[in-house]
């Protein structure tokens, strides 16, 4: 019988096993070619966060925005690098962050779903567009994805039932263990064997690498310090206090932020005008205000999340709810509870804004990835594909071939439309360094606070110090070389053009 190129859905992950680590090894290699190559495919920068970032190049303190994910726009700064080099580090992120979501689901579906949930995350369209510009999420998800990997979870009913044994560290053996799977469960048979230690090098190490990785992903969006607080009161419920030390790093790390933050102005970014037909007036006008988010921000979302394909994952996170009380418990519970933390923030925000953008849908269309992956696995099963590698292969790459198409063409349709600044910062460029110039940039049509293009000119290039005295825009720069500039950089409607 021919073998399936991928290993079984029911095998854990042996990290000591150097086979294993060549299939990861492939992955990351993949995704971080896929991103270099969409990076000079489209050199362009684009969105709003990495214009700021760019635009405050020389500080940690940006807005509101956690550090962590400043640091290399500050080191690349600091060396006088350039934006490809910039990309290129975060694509590294959103690659790493591939692995650590795959091994993840490993630790809770098994091996096949783990890998195919490495590939899934590799492709996905609006992970694709925001790893491969000064973004956050690379870091946040490969971090939480470590977090989850490596967290001393126990067998306390946080996974269901004991006789199950979903838990894949009962308690913290050294041994190798072999255990057969339950068929279609992704878990341990139900003889209640204990569950192989292999997938971690150190045992007594891994907890801490799961601690620190919290730690780093609470430098990186807040939506971390949530998820910190959850696995804090899980663990101090159950009375598993040393797990509760865990959390520790996590809470100094956010405390250090409060106090630094007190001491430490933050910039601010480049010039933006709020536009107040997408603000939420909850108090004055609340039945207007809850119509226009059931309408707009719902009907946004509906339409991203289409193009996403993220209700296909959607549908087997309810068939893995609905199949739960059969198998006698849910496997990867706590996956579920953070998939449902993120839907809710999600929410939150855009109860806030109005509005549920692109973006906001990254996190928990990401966590649901694993349940489609799931889903793919348990076609390969039914259907007898295994005994098929061709099959095999063609099923679990149908998915991400399409994501690949999909996030191809967002990343060139989100560079268009910055493309005029990146022409404008190549004329700037191009202009000798004692000229003065005054900007008059366009309004970014469909912009939700209405920024002017300036930060997206200047964020085209590392080159461009936007509080040098020879530019002018705003209120930037007024004074007497303000009324008498040598060149004038205006929009005419369709392009950047110098008028002297």
């Amino acid at each position: 019988m021919a073998k399936s190129p991928i290993s079984s859905r029911h095998s854990t992950f042996d990290i000591r096993n150097s086979d294993q680590w060549r299939l990861w090894a492939v992955l990351f290699a993949v995704a971080l070619a896929w991103r270099v190559f969409l990076i000079f495919e489209f050199p362009g920068m684009y969105t709003w966060d990495a214009f700021t970032r760019i635009w405050e190049c020389h500080t940690l303190f940006v807005r509101i925005w956690l550090p962590l994910p400043q640091l290399p726009v500050l080191c690349v700064a600091l060396v006088g690098g350039e934006i490809a080099l910039l990309r290129c580090i975060y694509a590294l992120f959103g690659a790493a962050a591939c692995v650590s979501m795959g091994l993840a689901a490993t630790r809770y579906w098994g091996r096949q779903t783990g890998w195919v949930t490495g590939w899934l995350v590799c492709f996905f369209p609006v992970f694709t567009v925001f790893t491969t510009v000064p973004y956050q999420e690379g870091m946040l998800v490969m971090f939480l994805g470590l977090t989850l990997w490596a967290w001393p979870f126990r067998d306390d009913g946080w996974h269901g039932p004991r006789s199950r044994g979903h838990a894949w560290i009962p308690k913290m053996q050294h041994a190798h263990v072999s255990v057969s799977m339950a068929p279609g469960t992704g878990g341990p048979a139900a003889s209640g064997a204990r569950v192989q230690n292999d997938f971690r090098a150190d045992t007594r190490l891994s907890p801490w690498i799961a601690s620190g990785s919290l730690a780093l992903a609470g430098l990186c969006r807040y939506e971390a310090w949530v998820i910190g607080a959850v696995l804090l009161v899980g663990s101090m419920a159950r009375k598993r206090y040393r797990d509760a030390v865990y959390v520790l790093p996590l809470i100094l790390v956010a405390l250090l932020w409060v106090s630094l933050r007190a001491w430490y102005a933050a910039g601010t970014g480049p010039p933006a005008e709020i536009d107040s037909s997408f603000q939420v007036h909850l108090l004055s006008e609340p039945v207007t205000a809850l119509l226009h988010l059931m309408f707009d921000a719902a009907g946004n979302a509906l339409r991203i999340g289409m193009s996403q394909w993220v209700w296909f994952g959607s549908a087997f996170v309810l068939w893995e709810v609905v199949q739960a009380p059969r198998r006698g418990g849910l496997p990867g519970r706590e996956w579920l509870v953070i998939l449902a933390l993120f839907s809710a923030l999600t929410l939150v925000r855009g109860v806030n804004s109005s509005l549920v953008t692109y973006r906001m849908l990254l996190l928990p269309t990401i966590w649901a990835l694993p349940y489609l992956a799931a889903g793919i696995t348990a076609l390969i099963d039914r259907l007898e594909l295994r005994v098929r590698p061709v099959l095999t292969v063609a099923v679990i790459g149908i998915v991400p071939a399409l994501f690949a198409m999909k996030g191809y063409l967002d990343v060139e349709y989100v560079e268009d439309w910055f493309r005029p600044e990146a022409e404008a910062a190549r004329m700037l460029c191009a202009l000798p360094e004692d000229v003065s110039v005054r900007i008059v940039p366009r309004v970014i049509p469909g912009s939700i606070l209405r920024e002017s293009a300036v930060g997206a000119i200047f964020g085209q290039s590392m080159r461009f110090d936007p509080r040098d005295r020879r530019w002018f825009y705003g209120g930037h720069a007024a004074g007497e070389r303000a009324e008498n500039p040598d060149v004038v950089l205006s929009w005419n409607g369709t392009e950047y053009v110098f008028d002297k």
